[in-house]
């Protein structure tokens, strides 16, 4: 499989990330993880099965990223991809995000005006959480490998924000790729109030997924995404 490894200065903060397929001919697929998963993460859920030209970013404190003391607002990891997008000097790109990385994608495509031509909600809502002690303390006893500067960073920095507004006014291409299963963190009862705020959105129901989109296979996943490109694709030309 053909792939590069890149580690991206973000005013001082090293921002890792892994480059697929970029030989090929094709508007990139930026893939930005949850909360705490990292691209090694991803690549590994991926397992070699999008062949289009896509790279995956551990935001900062995560995977083999630098986890700075401070420093975890949402703009400050939205920054983090806005880094790599420069670094790698892409004209273009599609914005996939999965659950938190929903509003931190939302957030960098704000920023990335105009070369963001479309945007993917991956089972999250256009929204940035508030995280707080209880969480930090649960997730590290689930995952105690993870960096306490992260789970502390974004307890002290996180706020709730409403990212509807500026997905609203990005007005671009938009797939909600929902779960059908019972974790969803994607409520069905808000499907309405999404598909009436973003006129260009669409809404996918995984039926047999969990909020873990990826899981048990990527085949599924990106055959969805595939379609969704390919008809913004055509919309376009």
């Amino acid at each position: 499989m053909s792939f590069s490894e890149h580690f991206v200065n973000n005013n001082g903060v090293s921002i890792h990330c892994l480059e697929y397929h970029k030989n090929n001919a094709q508007t990139p697929l930026i893939f930005i993880p949850g909360a705490t998963n990292s691209a090694d993460d991803i690549a590994q859920d991926l397992d070699g099965v999008l062949t289009r030209y896509h790279i995956i970013i551990s935001l900062r404190g995560r995977g083999k990223s630098q986890a700075p003391e401070k420093g975890y607002t949402l703009e400050n990891q939205a920054s983090d991809v806005v880094a790599v997008i420069n670094y790698l000097q892409l004209t273009s790109c599609i914005l996939f995000g999965h659950s938190v990385g929903v509003p931190i994608a939302i957030q960098a495509a704000v920023a990335l005006v105009p070369k963001v031509t479309a945007i993917i909600l991956g089972d999250y809502a256009p929204c940035y959480p508030a995280f707080d002690k209880s969480w930090a303390s649960r997730t590290k006893k689930a995952h105690p490998e993870l960096n306490d500067a992260l789970l502390n960073g974004l307890v002290a920095d996180s706020e709730f924000i409403n990212l509807v507004p500026s997905l609203k006014n990005l007005n671009l291409p938009v797939l909600l790729l929902k779960a059908g299963q019972k974790n969803s963190a994607f409520p069905v009862e808000a499907i309405p109030s999404f598909q009436n705020a973003i006129t260009k959105g669409v809404v996918d129901i995984m039926t047999d997924r969990d909020h873990d989109l990826f899981s048990p296979s990527a085949h599924k996943l990106v055959e969805r995404l595939e379609v969704f490109i390919e008809k913004i694709s055509a919309q376009t030309t």
